[in-house]
């Protein structure tokens, strides 16, 4: 296998998601909540708001969707840029995307 195929499979395997990422020596995963995350690595880089936990009434049955947050975390050049998905308040998923200064 030649150096761009394997760059570009480690590539495909650091992108997918994660079951925790490190912060200041401390391991975060999934199931913290925002404030122990906030605690250990500190405001990210950016916050967007995905779904505001709107409810829905479907002829009488209530649906409440989750509120849906996506943080980012840009360590700095040469490491990865880390994507934490949460659901009401909870640490639901972890991807790394790519290199920060590449983005």
């Amino acid at each position: 296998m030649g150096a761009a195929a394997l760059a570009g499979l480690f590539l495909c395997l650091a992108a997918g998601p994660t079951a925790a990422m490190e912060c200041e020596g401390h391991l975060v995963e999934v199931g913290d909540s925002e404030d122990q995350i906030l605690q250990i690595c500190g405001e990210p880089t950016r916050r967007e708001v995905r779904n505001r936990g709107l409810s829905q009434d479907y002829g009488g049955l209530e649906w409440q969707s989750p509120e849906t947050e996506e943080w980012t975390y840009d360590p700095g050049p040469g490491r990865f840029v880390r994507h934490l998905r949460f659901e009401n308040g909870t640490l639901e998923q972890i991807r790394a995307g790519g290199y920060a200064d590449l983005q």
